[in-house]
This record gives structure tokens, C-alpha cells and sequence, in this order.
């Protein structure tokens, strides 16, 4: 049995992931016993498959960091950070109490992302740790029809440098995706986080509501 896949159009700038060919469908042939069929998928298809398959891709690498997309195995890391009070402290989220919750964010919230936009939150690990310990990326947000730049990680991780390091790297790849501006949404008495959006050159723009909370949205022209 002879079986032979080919991608037709491969996406070249942004791996396997390109949010301007998301309604563009990709071409595989499949040949058998000497007959050809053409099987069409949609672009979020081939995503939801290599993603959840474990496969990801790298966006940013820096000294202590790597930056990369969410897989299927990091959901006991996306459940970790949703459920712990002192990291959701200013998070307007309610706490997860089940492990499945964070698999339903993967499949139903992060992997659509990816496919549709190219972009949603990136893990973030930890080199000489070797493991996820928190996340930070682009996130389109409707209410504001904007995109975020947000960030999360455990405490044990905090007052080193990682938030600033990480979203100075994050932001460089912005462009990459189309994206030419963002903003922070920093729920009113997060300092740290207000530290951070201002190290990486945000500006303070106004003051607003997200989700029933007061925050303070920042702001940063990348182009």
C-alpha cells in the first residue's frame, strides 16, 4: 500500500499557524491502489490536529525563557495557574476547581485561537527548570475590539525579572501576526503587573471596566 500526503501552500512565516489563511483550505492526495483523492481541510483543522498532536511552535527564545504555544500537555500547568488564589488575586476569572476545566480552555478556547487568528496566549518555560511556568502573549479582546498583551506566573517565579523579560520578547514578535498595537488591561491595585506594562514601554491611557472589575488600560504603538 502506497500512501503519500503533500501539503499544498505550505505557511511559511508563521509555521503551521496563519491567521490570513484561515478560510484557505489545505490540499492533501491520497493515493492508494491507483486511485487519487483530493481531500480538502480547513486550515483550523490541520492546527487542532498538529497542536493537540503535541506538536508547537517556537515563537521567542531569550536567555532564561522560551516562548512557545500551548499543548496538549501543558494542561496540568493551564489548570495550575487558574486555581491558585494567589495568583488569581487580580484575575477576574473565577478559580478552576476540576482539571478538566483547563482542557476544556485548551480545546474550546486557546486551539481555536490559533487557528482562526494565528495567535492567543504562549507558554512560557522555564530553560533551567524545563517546564511551563506561566504565560504571556497576544489575546484579542472584543469587549475593547483590541488586542492584549497578557501575563501570568506562578509566585515562585515572581521579582525576577521574567514578566519584563518575557513580554520585551512576546512584543517583538507582535508584528509577526499583524499586530501593530495593544494594550494591558490591569485590574485597579495590581502594581506589579502595572510595573511591568510600563518597563516594556506602555503608557498609561485610561481608566475603564472589564468584566465587572475597574482597570487601568496601557497602551504601546509597535508600528
Amino acid at each position: 500500500m502506497f500512501v503519500q500526503f503533500m501539503i499544498v501552500d505550505y505557511i511559511a512565516n508563521h509555521g503551521f499557524v496563519c491567521s490570513y489563511l484561515k478560510i484557505i483550505a489545505k490540499l492533501f492526495f491520497f493515493a492508494q491502489s491507483n486511485m487519487l483523492i483530493l481531500v480538502a481541510i480547513t486550515a483550523s483543522e490541520i492546527v487542532h490536529f498538529i497542536v493537540a498532536a503535541g506538536g508547537s511552535m517556537q515563537i521567542a527564545e531569550t536567555e532564561r525563557l522560551i516562548i512557545r504555544q500551548f499543548t496538549e500537555d501543558d494542561i496540568p500547568a493551564l489548570y495550575d495557574m487558574n486555581r491558585d488564589p494567589k495568583i488569581l488575586t487580580y484575575i477576574p476569572t473565577p478559580a478552576m476547581t476540576d482539571i478538566r476545566q483547563a482542557r476544556v480552555l485548551f480545546n474550546e478556547v486557546l486551539l481555536p485561537d490559533y487557528a482562526s487568528r494565528g495567535y492567543t496566549r504562549w507558554a512560557v518555560e522555564h530553560k533551567a527548570d524545563k517546564r511551563v511556568i506561566g504565560f504571556c502573549g497576544p489575546k484579542f479582546i472584543e469587549e475593547f475590539n483590541e488586542v492584549e498583551l497578557g501575563y501570568r506566573y506562578f509566585p515562585k517565579y515572581w521579582g525576577q525579572g521574567i514578566g519584563v523579560e518575557a513580554a520585551n520578547a512576546a512584543l517583538d514578535q507582535f508584528g509577526r501576526f499583524g499586530i501593530t498595537q495593544t494594550i494591558a488591561l490591569i485590574l485597579n491595585g495590581n502594581d506589579a503587573s502595572e510595573k511591568v506594562a510600563q518597563k516594556v514601554g506602555m503608557h498609561f491611557r485610561e481608566n475603564s471596566t472589564f468584566m465587572g472589575h475597574g482597570v487601568k488600560v496601557y497602551f504601546k504603538q509597535l508600528s
